[in-house]
This record gives structure tokens, sequence and C-alpha cells, in this order.
């Protein structure tokens, strides 16, 4: 059924959502880190 397929897109595309978010968060969360060493 094509139902079942769409349950997997929607759960890949959130989990790669919630990867991304993640991953920016980290970055931003090292950038304000350096940027703590340099004051």
């Amino acid at each position: 059924m094509a139902t079942h397929g769409y349950c997997l897109a929607e759960a890949y595309v959130l989990r790669r959502l919630h990867n991304d978010k993640l991953k920016r968060m980290d970055e931003e969360k090292a950038k304000m880190d350096d940027d703590d060493e340099l004051c």
C-alpha cells in the first residue's frame, strides 16, 4: 500500500531534519566557545 511508503518517507525526512538541527546547534555552540576564548 502507498501509505506504508509515505510513513517511511515522513520518518526519514523528520529524522534528517532533526539531525540537521542538532548539527547546527553543535556548530553554533562550538562557534560560541571559540568566541569566548578570543575575549
